[in-house]
């Protein structure tokens, strides 16, 4: 009774400049667009994270950045001439300004994985600009770009040493306590306490009789992914890495039952690829052996159903409820429309099936957005990405990088992997998607560069020899 008490008198407090934003947009609308939207606490919590985003180390403001947007719902933005720039786009702004200021971007070295990124965005742009003709949805795009290549530059400039990388991880596990506990109150309540900055439900989503947990991430599969991607490197931590095992647990726990909360089956079967991937550490000699054989069997399986291989999808459900018929028809039709959209994508989903237009894959919405060539280079993305874990594992180069830290990352994008099936990425989610892409980056440039030196001194070494 009193924490029902706590969460009433909470709840009822809407403060936005243009009034109650309390109410639920529901899962695809979104009345808060091109309005400006700012509650007094989430004001001065963006203040404080900006004087953090400046005063603070590399790793201090990425952690900042990331307790920022984990506590405010994407409603809260500001809007001049037209144009959004919601909380998340703003620190990102502010983040840059403060690499410009401190001249951070010096030492920063472009790899093969930053240029498919880059290339990945301007293909994006490109075909939205050949498909609409528009400079409305030319205007979105980049506003989603900026909230994913713009993070992915400031995570990749900040994410300098293994240090760093190992600090955000400890901050994220610290992120994620008052978070579960968060999520806990709304379990027990059924009321949403960030309803009051607007874009999410006051009143908890309920399906087939469980309550939907999101807080204030934009839908619960998205809270549930967001943490069942942190989960790798969490575990990382409980394995001795930055002697920080308590914190580990504890980050490890609350991300769970975070997950749980959610009531959803795709952060569920994001946990599948954690331990899949997490498994396969210590039988790691069989990873290429595993794929090989992956990429055998589902030709042959597909041979052999009466249904296609990716029917499978549908038989999928880890909850009650769960919509997975649903993803197997948009990779159905996808694939049967690919004349559609193979060249720069298409305008509408809506006409390939029931409630198709919500395209709830991000490997689709590659094709959607931008036609073949964006969904090769997304898919490259991921191949380079995981060939420099790999790389940076066989890499003889520094040892103060622990090798579990680097299969960690490499097992946080298997799990990005797992959920793009059922999740087209947006909110929160998508930064945490850049920031494991910088961290694998990151230790890959670290590791190679030390073994140029390593070289090198070696070479010396052998010079000096000779001549004496």
């Amino acid at each position: 009774m009193f924490i029902d008490q706590i969460v009433n008198n909470l709840t009822r407090i809407q403060f936005g400049i243009f009034g109650d934003f309390s109410k639920s947009e529901g899962f695809t609308g979104r009345s808060y667009d091109n309005l400006t939207t700012v509650h007094p606490v989430s004001f001065i919590m963006l203040m404080v994270t900006c004087i953090a985003i400046f005063a603070c180390s590399r790793r201090g403001a990425i952690i900042a950045f990331f307790g920022m947007i984990c506590f405010t719902g994407q409603a809260q933005r500001l809007v001049f001439f037209g144009v959004d720039f919601d909380f998340t786009r703003v620190l990102i702004l502010v983040s840059f300004a403060r690499i410009l200021l401190r001249k951070e971007f010096l030492a920063f070295q472009v790899f093969i994985l930053d240029w498919l990124i880059l290339s990945w965005a301007l293909s994006t742009i490109t075909a939205t600009t050949l498909l609409w003709l528009d400079p409305g949805p030319v205007q979105r795009v980049l506003g989603h770009l900026l909230n994913s290549v713009g993070a992915y530059l400031v995570f990749r400039i900040m994410v300098t040493t293994p240090d760093d990388a190992i600090a955000v991880i400890k901050g994220l596990a610290v992120i994620a306590i008052p978070t579960s506990l968060l999520f806990i109150v709304e379990m027990f309540t059924s009321r949403n306490l960030f309803s009051s900055f607007g874009g999410v439900p006051e009143f908890t989503i309920i399906r087939e009789g469980k309550l939907r947990c999101q807080g204030a991430f934009p839908h619960p599969i998205v809270a549930g992914c967001f943490w069942a991607a942190c989960v790798p490197t969490f575990v990382a931590l409980v394995a001795g890495i930055g002697n920080s095992r308590v914190l580990g647990f504890f980050g490890t726990g609350c991300a769970l039952v975070i997950v749980f909360a959610s009531t959803s089956s795709t952060p569920v079967f994001g946990l599948l690829a954690v331990v899949i991937g997490l498994g396969f550490w210590w039988i790691r000699f069989l990873v290429t052996p595993s794929l090989i054989a992956t990429l055998v069997a589902i030709p042959t399986l597909h041979m052999v159903m009466k249904a296609p291989v990716w029917h499978l999808i549908s038989r999928i459900s880890a909850v009650g409820g769960s919509t997975s018929d649903h993803r197997y028809q948009l990779i159905d039709q996808c694939i049967k429309r690919f004349d559609e959209w193979a060249f720069i994508g298409t305008k509408s989903t809506l006409h390939w099936g029931h409630f198709l237009f919500d395209v709830a894959n991000y490997y689709v919405v590659q094709c959607v957005n931008g036609g073949l060539a964006t969904f090769l280079l997304f898919m490259a993305i991921l191949i380079t990405a995981f060939s420099l874990v790999n790389r940076t594992l066989n890499c003889h180069g520094d040892d103060d990088i622990p090798p579990y830290l680097v299969w960690a990352a490499g097992t946080c994008l298997l799990v990005h992997s797992f959920c793009f099936i059922g999740l087209a990425y947006f909110g929160q989610i998508t930064q945490l998607l850049f920031l494991h892409l910088a961290i694998i980056a990151g230790l890959f440039s670290w590791s190679s560069q030390d073994a140029i030196e390593d070289d090198e001194d070696g070479w010396e070494h052998a010079t000096f020899s000779e001549e004496i």
